[in-house]
């Protein structure tokens, strides 16, 4: 993993771990499982080595990250209302 400027590696691991339980307690296994998928296929595709996705990959990367989108935006919208 590449550091970002500010982040030592171990911050952005300890950071990682944290999200990691976060997106498991809050969206459930299926969901990092998807976006962990979304991950995955971003730095293939990102790297020297690319490997080009098939169509039907690529349409689920998509799929998969505007499901998640479309949940994490219900979820603050939820957690806005609620907070008023």
């Amino acid at each position: 993993m590449q550091e970002s400027p500010g982040f030592s590696r171990g911050e952005c691991q300890d950071l990682q771990c944290v999200l990691r339980d976060f997106i498991l307690e809050d969206f459930g296994e299926n969901t990092y499982n998807d976006l962990d998928l979304i991950r995955e296929w971003r730095n293939e595709v990102v790297h020297p080595s690319a490997v080009k996705p098939d169509d039907c990959t690529t349409l689920q990367v998509i799929t998969r990250a505007e499901l998640f989108f479309e949940l994490f935006k219900r979820r603050i919208l939820l957690s806005m209302r609620r907070r008023s």
